[in-house]
């Protein structure tokens, strides 16, 4: 930039030149000339081109006019700065077009000397927002991934605590942590593989009950995308009700089964139903062990969620509620 400065300074003095004129309208980045008030005295192709305006309607505007409001308390004084002594600058900032669109640059802008004197500024610019999108996708990833390290970390502490009780002999503890952990880490593989922070509820609930048989499991519902952490605290509950149903009720008799159905029942209220039938009777238990405790509270709390569980005789059936955002 310092460069042309000086040849502008040193050649011809109009953009007449032929040599400066075929440099600057075949440039591959966008040029802009402007007088020291801002406003635009020539434009190239490519700068109209990443405007996207033309350049007679750039030629009654000032570089003030199309910068985006929260970029110019930082652009202007560095511009002024240039216009006044001289000197260079570069900084990454936003254009607003004539749609409402805004599209990044990164602006080199250096002080316009012809003749000795200052006249104005000459701006390079280079369109910057695919690198843009990229780092903003980037630091949501990263701040979506330290959430879900959290919320993961927070369950595997919860699971520890409550399975390794001292009344258990520590060989079935073992092996009620672990099927625990294998089906959280089944709803992250879940996430993993669809290359998404959302999960089908249909798969979800697949995963979790595979490990039990899924020929027992009977499944119905629409098809429903879920975030993430309600994604997890569902295949809590759901292998929770598939080990009770495993050892003491349907899943326990040759003849039992499970129906599990799904609705929406406003455009945001999910509702699930798990029922079983066809194995023993079912008595209340007289105290709450970790499985029930995480059936009750797994939801509370996440996506204003509730758990209404129903001791019936013929077979307990489980009632879950949860709101969705509204970008599911």
């Amino acid at each position: 930039m310092v460069g042309l400065g000086q040849a502008i300074e040193n050649g011809p003095e109009t953009l007449g030149d032929a040599q400066f004129s075929a440099m600057f309208h075949q440039s591959a980045a966008g040029m802009a000339l402007t007088d020291s008030t801002g406003a635009f005295t020539a434009v190239n192709n490519r700068y109209c081109e990443i405007v996207a305006r033309p350049e007679n309607e750039l030629l009654s505007l000032r570089m003030q006019d199309i910068t985006h409001p929260d970029d110019l308390p930082h652009n202007l004084p560095e511009f002024q700065r240039v216009v006044e002594n001289g000197g260079e600058f570069s900084i990454d900032k936003r254009y607003m077009r004539p749609d409402g669109s805004s599209v990044w640059v990164r602006n080199s802008v250096t002080g316009l000397i012809v003749g000795g004197d200052l006249i104005g500024a000459l701006a390079v610019s280079v369109d910057i927002s695919e690198r843009m999108d990229f780092e903003e996708q980037l630091t949501l990833i990263n701040s979506e991934l330290h959430h879900r390290i959290k919320n993961t970390l927070a369950i595997v502490r919860a699971l520890a605590s409550q399975t390794f009780r001292s009344d258990r002999p520590v060989p079935i503890c073992l092996q009620t942590y672990d099927r625990r952990l294998t089906a959280l880490s089944a709803v992250h593989d879940l996430l993993l593989r669809d290359r998404s922070d959302r999960a089908q509820l249909k798969e979800l609930v697949e995963g979790a009950l595979d490990p039990f048989g899924l020929d027992r499991c009977n499944l119905s519902g629409c098809e429903i995308i879920i975030p993430p952490k309600l994604a997890l605290n569902l295949a809590m509950v759901f292998h929770e009700l598939a080990t009770n149903a495993e050892k003491y009720g349907a899943l326990s008799s040759p003849s039992g089964s499970v129906e599990i159905d799904w609705c929406l029942e406003a455009p945001h209220d999910l509702a699930i139903v798990w029922k079983e039938r066809g194995g023993p009777v079912v008595i209340r238990p007289k105290r709450k062990g970790f499985g029930s405790r995480l059936l009750s509270r797994a939801l509370k709390g996440s996506l204003n969620g509730a758990i209404e569980i129903d001791y019936d005789p013929q077979g307990i059936e489980c009632r879950i509620r949860a709101s969705l955002p509204e970008t599911h």
